[in-house]
Order: structure tokens, then C-alpha cells, then sequence
């Protein structure tokens, strides 16, 4: 009952992590420690014999280690290959069916067992524009298990036998289940704390002293922690790039010529006053500019948009006809990835445009995630001229 308490408490801490809470696209690596803090061997005799085990062997405090190597897609699922070995002491129940014959036997529950396993394994991350992100996953695979049981031995210490049980190896298949989060630590790293259950059916062990073989299944719930790190190139951190400013237009005044002297035979001139400068002058071409990952504005990204606003506003008959921005990302990150990136960062200029006072009809906005690169470079480079978002507004 105590196990099955500390089972659920387990699953159900990771559960609610996992309700309440990067991995990067293309290939990674990942190495973990491992601790079963419940597992159990259920065996039995395969044939009815005097003094057999009666009962499980309990594995409760098996450590152990794993490594992982997989290819995460841009949708949130990851294929991993990953192999695992841990070890560890059983707690064998003292009670026998029936009783041994001669020579007598003392009481002695003593066993061990080691494991390594080899599983392909599934997993679906949620929350991939966070920091936090839970996990859950399942895996088919193998596992190669030496295991050694008995609760009765003879002779004398330090020579005793075992005279009942197991000793052997063999291989079995089985699944397990998956659930924990990961945190990213750098753009690369990310912190991975797991849970899963691990069930293996169909082992043989044979019988001690040609005594009767037994067949067995094992499972355990273990805890998980390690390192996943994604392959990809990540670029030297970005130079410091200052943010376009738009000039002001100069400020045409009025012109108005004097009037001529007067002439008797003629009469006096009219008084013309030089046009204004046209609105379509006003027209801005700008560009608004973000940091990697990110579809916020900067503070010089917003002084930017004021500016050009405050430009055609300081213009008196002049007035905003249409409003194109265009979202652009660099070439890091997966394609389906940036395609969203690109238009949240053409809807936040949209929106800042917006507050502004600027019509909402009148904006049209796209994206073209890493397709339009305003400087050329190879997949996977962090530019910061590509992250951006290019407007053009048209004044009448």
C-alpha cells in the first residue's frame, strides 16, 4: 500500500507539472540518471515443487543511468532511440510452498538483479515558444535482465548455497509510459525531470541446483533527470544593431510674393501663394526590428513607429491611405516555426500602428518566415537584419 501511495504521488506531481507548465528542431542528444524507486519481479516456479519461492521479489531502490539520441520535428514530436542499465538489490519474500527435503535449510531472503534496455520511444512536447515544457511519451523496446533470488540456503558461513530460487539471464520485450517536462537552460540545453513506468513480460530464469526454473515479468516506476542538447548550429551572439531612425521631412513654408508697385495704366497684381509640398512626400518606408526568438517591441522599435506616425500627422490636409507590413524571421529554427513567428511579429506592429490612432481597415498585413532573407545566409544562422518586419505606408 505504501508503494502504491508513493506511485501515484509521483505521477501525480509530474501530472499536474505537466498542467500547469525548446526543445530545437533536427538532432539531439541526451544522458540521464535514473532511479527506480518501486519495481517488481513477479515470479513463479513453472512446474509445482517442495520449497519454491512463494511470492514477488521487490526492486525498490535500483540506480542506474541512460543515454538517448533522437530527431525532434517542428510540430512538437520526437522520435528517440535510447538505452538504459541500472542495478540493485531484491527484497525476496521469506515464505517457500511447502517444505525442502534433507539437508535442512536456513532461512536467508537474499537476491540481486541488473538490467539494460534498448527502447525506441515517442514523445509529444507541448508549450514550444516557452522555457517550460511538458512532455509526454511512450516506447516500445527490450530489456536483457540477470536476476538472482533465494530464501533458503545450507552450509555454513562463509560457504553457504542457496537451495532455492533462481539464477539466470534472459531478454524480454515490453513498453513504457512517459510523462515529465523539460526547461531550457541555454539555446542549445534544456534541464529534462521525468517520470515513467516500464513493464517487461515473458523472462525465464532457471532453477538453482537443477532445482525447477521459473518465469517471470518485471516493472518499475522510475524517476528521470539529465540533459537533452540539440545539434543544431547556433550562431555567435548578435552585434548590437541600432534601430533605424526616420528623418522628419523638412517643413515647407508658405511663400508669398510682394505685391508689385503700383501702376496707373495697370491694376494691381493678385497675391499667389506657392503650393504645399504634396502628401504623397509623406510616404514612409521603414523597418522595425526584434530580437531572436521574440515578436515583442524594443524601445527603439517603438520610437521608430512614433516617429513615423508623428512625421504625417505634423502635416496639415495629409492623412494615411494604406498600411503594408510584412513579418520576416532569420534562418534559425524550423520552417513551420518561423512562419508563426513572422506574423505575430507583423501583428504586434499592426497593433502598435493600431494604438496610434491608424485605422485598422486600412492595414494589410503577411509573413514570410525565413523565405525573404534581407541578408542571404545558410539554415540555422541567428541575423539580425532578418528579424524583422517591413512597413510602408502610403499617404493621400
Amino acid at each position: 500500500m505504501k508503494k502504491t501511495l508513493m506511485c501515484a504521488t509521483a505521477a501525480a506531481a509530474f501530472a499536474s507539472a505537466g498542467l500547469a507548465a525548446h526543445a530545437q528542431d533536427g538532432w539531439y542528444g541526451r544522458a540521464d540518471v535514473q532511479y527506480g524507486f518501486s519495481g517488481r519481479v513477479d515470479h513463479d516456479a513453472v512446474a509445482n515443487a517442495q520449497g519454491k519461492l512463494s511470492g514477488d521479489s521487490d526492486a525498490d531502490q535500483n540506480i542506474g543511468g541512460g543515454l538517448g539520441l533522437g530527431y525532434s520535428f517542428d510540430n512538437g514530436f520526437r522520435l528517440e532511440a535510447a538505452g538504459g542499465y541500472r542495478a540493485g538489490d531484491l527484497d525476496v519474500s521469506p515464505t517457500i510452498s511447502g517444505i525442502l527435503p534433507a539437508p535442512a535449510a536456513t532461512a536467508n531472503p537474499t537476491g540481486s538483479m541488473n538490467a539494460a534496455d534498448l527502447f525506441l520511444n515517442g514523445y509529444f512536447d507541448f508549450n514550444r515558444d516557452g522555457n517550460f515544457q511538458p512532455y509526454i511519451g511512450v516506447g516500445y523496446g527490450g530489456m536483457r535482465v540477470k536476476a538472482k533470488a533465494s530464501n533458503r540456503v545450507q552450509g555454513a558461513v562463509p560457504n553457504q548455497t542457496a537451495r532455492n530460487g533462481f539464477s539466470g539471464t534472459d531478454t524480454g520485450t515490453g513498453y513504457q509510459g512517459m510523462i515529465g517536462f523539460g526547461y531550457k537552460l541555454t539555446e542549445r540545453i534544456a534541464l529534462d525531470l521525468g517520470y515513467k513506468y516500464t513493464t517487461i513480460e515473458d523472462l525465464d530464469f532457471d532453477g538453482v541446483h537443477n532445482g525447477v526454473d521459473y518465469s517471470a515479468d518485471y516493472s518499475e516506476h522510475a524517476a528521470t533527470l539529465g540533459l537533452r542538447m540539440g545539434f543544431g548550429a547556433v550562431a555567435a551572439p548578435p552585434p548590437v544593431v541600432e534601430e533605424p531612425v526616420v528623418e522628419a521631412p523638412a517643413v515647407v513654408e508658405e511663400v508669398v510674393a510682394p505685391p508689385p508697385e503700383p501702376a496707373p495704366p495697370e491694376p494691381p497684381r493678385e497675391v499667389i501663394a506657392a503650393p504645399v509640398a504634396s502628401c504623397a512626400n509623406l510616404n514612409q518606408n521603414f523597418v522595425v526590428y526584434f530580437e531572436w526568438d521574440k515578436s515583442d517591441l524594443t524601445s527603439q522599435a517603438s520610437a521608430v513607429i512614433d516617429q513615423a506616425v508623428a512625421n504625417i500627422r505634423g502635416t496639415t490636409g495629409c492623412a494615411i491611405n494604406s498600411v503594408s507590413i510584412v513579418g520576416h524571421t532569420d534562418s534559425s529554427g524550423g520552417n513551420a516555426y518561423n512562419d508563426r513567428l513572422s506574423a505575430r511579429r507583423a501583428d504586434v506592429v499592426a497593433n502598435a500602428l493600431s494604438a496610434k490612432g491608424i485605422d485598422a481597415a486600412s492595414i494589410v498585413k503577411s509573413s514570410k518566415g525565413e523565405t525573404a532573407l534581407a541578408k542571404s545566409t545558410g539554415d540555422g544562422v541567428r541575423e539580425p537584419l532578418n528579424r524583422r518586419s517591413e512597413v510602408t505606408i502610403m499617404v493621400r
